[in-house]
């Protein structure tokens, strides 16, 4: 794993560790010095039979094209990105939060306007779909 990569990982663990709720996980993802200003937005869906239901979100509000790249998300398991194809569209990704090999809810990340930096490698990503699973788990009493 590289340098950039670990920093990555430390500010990802910082974050999920530290929030005491899915609000507080979205304000803190938003606002951690350790992601410095990479984010304008963040918001939770729970997933519950198979459809997704906002719960929080903090931040520069949900973009219109969240959904299709939220079930797609579901479907692969891993986090999806989706460019911004107009200046005034927002860069997002979609991270599901994964436990036991299902996807309980999906996090959507609003890149800060004219930021299309995805610092979450594919080896980084499988890494917070897990502590993010565990996060519900644990703190919020979510899973199967």
């Amino acid at each position: 794993m590289s340098p950039k990569s670990l920093q990555n990982l430390e500010a990802a663990l910082e974050i999920i560790f530290e929030s005491d709720s899915l609000q507080d996980l979205c304000t803190r993802a938003v606002q951690s010095p350790a992601t410095n200003n990479h984010y304008a937005g963040a918001h939770i869906l729970l997933i519950s039979e198979g459809k997704l239901n906002y719960d929080c979100g903090f931040g520069q509000e949900l973009p219109a094209n969240h959904k299709e790249l939220s079930l797609l998300a579901m479907a692969s398991h891993k986090a999806e990105v989706a460019e911004a194809h107009e200046p005034t569209s927002p860069t997002i990704i979609a991270v599901p939060f994964m436990v036991e090999d299902i996807a309980e809810a999906i996090g959507i990340l609003v890149l800060s306007p004219g930021n299309k930096e995805n610092c979450l490698t594919a080896e980084l990503g499988q890494v917070v779909t897990k502590l993010a699973g565990f996060f519900l788990q644990k703190t919020v009493g979510l899973g199967n």
